[in-house]
This record gives C-alpha cells, structure tokens and sequence, in this order.
C-alpha cells in the first residue's frame, strides 16, 4: 500500500488549542490541526513548523520534540496516511489564514477538542492529552494550586510482592535513585511507609529550578500554576524556596507520589476504588469541584485519588486504611497541605474582610455626603435670604430678629463643619483599608508569581 507523511502542529494557548478548518470534496467542514507534506531535506520539525507559519501565520515553538503519529487511510482506502504531530505553543498572536488551504480557525477549549476534530486525529489527539497534559490543582484564589486495593508490602521482601507488573523494573530504578539532600529531607518529612518508599525511589523525584522545571513540566495554560507532575514514571517538584510557602514542597511530592502509585493499579483496583472516592467527593463537594472541573473525565476519579490523600482529613475507614500503605501519618501530609496554602487563605480571608469593612465605611460616607450636600444647600439658600433681608432697609423687625437668624446660620454652619470633619475621617479611614487592601492584592499577586513557573519569581519580602 502506498503511504504519505504531512507534519503538523497542535498548538496550545490558556487551555485552548488551535484547530483549523477546511472543507472536504462533499463540502463538509473538516476541522484538525496545521500540517503539511515535508519539503526536499526538511526535518520532521522543520516541515512542522514552516507548515504552521503557511497555514496560520503563526510562529511557533516545539514543546515537545516527540510527535505523536496520527494514521488513517486516503484516497478511497488506497493511500496510509501517517501525520506526524507536535505540541507546540504559540509565539506570535495574529492569525493569518491560507485561503487557498484553510477557511476557518478556532481557539477551541481542551475538553472540546475531541468532539470537534475529524475522527482520523481522535487517537493521536487522546495520545496528546496522555503524553503532555499535565495535572493541575486550584485553589479560591485562582492559583493554580493542588489541590487501590494496594497489595501489602512485606518489608523483608520488598521487591518480591508490590505489583507483578511493574516490580523489577520499579526495584531498578530505586537501586539507581540517589536523592539530593533536599528531597531526602522531604522524604523523611513525608514519613512513608515501605511501599511508600519503594515506589517513591523507583518514581526517582527531582527538585527543579524554574527553567529546568518548565522543560519537564509544560502546563498548557501560563496562567495556571503548575507545582509537579509525574511524567514518563518520574516525579518532577518545582522547588519553590519561599519561606512562607513552607511545606508546599513536600505536598506536591506526596501528591505526585500518590499520582504514580495511582498509576501502578489494576483496572479491577481502580473500580473497587471508585464508590469511596466518589463519597469522599459528594462529602467534599464544596471544596472539590471547582478545582475538578479543569479535569478530564478521564482524570476524575484519580484526581479525587489524589487529593483525598493530601488534601482531607476526615476519610472513610477504607481509605484511611489505603493510605496507611503509603504513609505511616497521613494526617502529617495534609498538614503540610494546610501549611501553605493557609498562606493563602489568610490572605484571601482579609481581603474578604477589607471588603466588608470598606462597604460598611462606604455606606455611612455616602449617606452622611448626601446629608451634607442637602444640608449646605438649604443652608446656601438661608444664607442669601438673609443677606437679602440685611440688605434691605426694615426687612428685620428688630436688631434681636436680626441677631437670632444669624446665630442660628452659624450654628447650623458649624453643624456642618463637624458633619465635614466626619466625612473627612471616613475618607481617610476608606483610603487606609483601599491601602491596606491593594497591598494584599500585591501580596496575593506576588504569592501567585512565585508557585508559577511561567512567572518571573519575586520575593514577598
């Protein structure tokens, strides 16, 4: 059979990818991603990327330098088509369409990909998302932030019994694993148990600094706040050194540890698994299902997995159970979870409050305003009615008629200085808490930069 060979792009942006569309011989739209036939000489990248600038106008950059292949038939199933396809993200912003090749293109969100590009890409675009999506945890404050029947492990034997899939291979990586003093600070931190420390050395964790973190670690969206992922059975931590974020380091580990031990069970564990971790869901609800929603279906269930682990005390005797397998003090995991993001919480909290006491001064400057604009109004107007009288001869009966109305004018204008002065106050009370707010929105915003690898790291000092 004869082949043909295109190369491609899938670019993505702030959760969104770009998908082009064109139409086929029967008019219908096709929609699928930049690619294009290699030239004399071209490498699989370079005809990528030329074909992406042809078709969209768009430079772009490689995230990923291993494509994932796309295959379907052609031209009445006599031609096998292979698309070579490339994460990649975008450098430029203007989109400037091929006419000749491409009618339209959308910025399309993840979730919606799949139900809109032709089914020749639905295998290799499922691929992508295994390969490359990274998982996110978010917390309130829009950071992005985190958010199993295991077989026992009997400590003697430790490579004989963990799982028949995965052991050799997992006991070779640990003999191989030597920790940086760091991460095996952390290790220890984390109090695992020998299961726990089996696969936490065959997963071989790493402490990156935020370049080298960025290349193991590639988070779609730059706005969300990427702390770890575990990624071709390794677990990479951003090594965010910022004192008041204490704790932050450990809990992704024990996050992205729990990822790999996730990712070592039977079918048959994970649907065992499935009724508790929804009730601990359904329990949770409130605090679990924004975070969740950024997820795939697929990912759900091991989400949930996940952050039941590091992210809840309170849990059913089952998994308490489970993740005493992992961890010798799982409460001492969540711990660290509640050290660093109270950091934010408090944050959020008196910016919640600030907003409050704001709205209550607000009330009470604006009605005491609108009393004094009224008040020197009428007193305007009683002011010149009285001038008009002095001024005119006989218009007070008496000298006592004339100094009882001027009086009373100069006590109702001293009323209205306190009443300024009040105002004045509550002025300088409302600038003070707008202060005090805005220094806690930089606050916030400085939190948000330094557990964000895509932002330039500031100190909060």
């Amino acid at each position: 059979m004869k082949q043909d060979k295109s190369c491609g792009c899938v670019i993505v942006k702030n959760g969104k990818v770009l998908l082009i569309g064109a139409r086929d011989n029967d008019g219908t739209m096709y929609w699928g991603f930049p690619k294009g036939h290699q030239e004399g000489g071209e490498t699989n990248v370079e005809t990528a990327l030329r074909e992406t600038k042809e078709e969209t106008g768009l430079d772009v950059k490689i995230i990923d330098d291993e494509p994932v292949v796309a295959e379907y038939l052609i031209h009445d199933n006599t031609v096998l088509k292979y698309v070579y396809l490339f994460l990649a993200k975008p450098l430029s912003k203007k989109i400037v369409l091929q006419e000749e090749e491409v009618e339209k293109a959308e910025w399309v969100p993840i979730k919606k990909v799949e139900g809109k590009i032709s089914s020749h890409f639905e295998k290799a675009w499922q691929e992508i998302l295994k390969k490359n999506i990274i998982r996110r945890n978010k917390n309130k404050t829009g950071r992005n932030v985190f958010g199993v029947v295991l077989l026992a492990l009997v400590a003697a034997i430790a490579v004989a019994v963990i799982l028949n899939r995965v052991v050799v291979y997992d006991f070779v990586r640990g003999l191989s694993y030597q920790p940086s003093e760091e991460m095996a600070n952390i290790k220890k931190s984390l109090q695992l148990t020998d299961l726990g420390e089996f696969i936490f050395n065959a997963s071989q964790p790493e402490l990156n600094k935020q370049d080298e973190f960025n290349r193991n670690c590639y988070a779609i969206n730059d706005d969300a706040a990427v702390l770890g992922c575990y990624v071709n059975q390794n677990i990479y931590v951003y090594d965010i050194t910022e004192k008041s974020l204490d704790g932050i380091r450990e809990l992704t580990t024990a996050h992205e540890l729990l990822h790999a031990i996730y990712a070592r069970l039977s079918q048959d564990e994970k649907i065992n698994l499935k009724p508790v971790l929804e009730k601990v869901y359904d329990d949770n609800v409130d605090i679990l299902k924004s975070d969740l929603e950024i997820y795939l279906e697929s990912e759900r269930l091991e989400e949930i997995y996940v952050r039941a682990g590091t992210e809840i005390k309170k849990l059913p005797d089952e998994l308490e159970e489970h993740y005493a397998r992992v961890f010798k003090d799982q409460d001492a995991v969540v711990d660290f979870y509640d050290q660093y993001i109270g950091v934010f919480r408090e944050v959020e909290t008196k910016l919640d409050n600030l907003t409050k006491e704001m709205d209550v001064i607000k009330t009470v400057m604006d009605e005491k305003t609108i009393d004094y604009e009224n008040r020197t109004a009428d007193l305007t107007a009683r002011i010149n009615e009285f001038n008009n009288c002095a001024d005119t001869a006989g218009c007070f009966e008496s000298s006592w008629e004339f100094y009882m109305q001027r009086n009373q004018l100069m006590m109702e204008r001293e009323s209205l200085m306190v009443l300024y002065n009040e105002i004045s106050d509550l002025i300088d009370r409302y600038n003070a808490k707008v202060d005090e707010y805005n220094n806690n929105v930089i606050k916030s915003n400085k939190l948000n930069q330094i557990i964000n690898s895509n932002q330039k790291i500031e100190s909060i000092e």
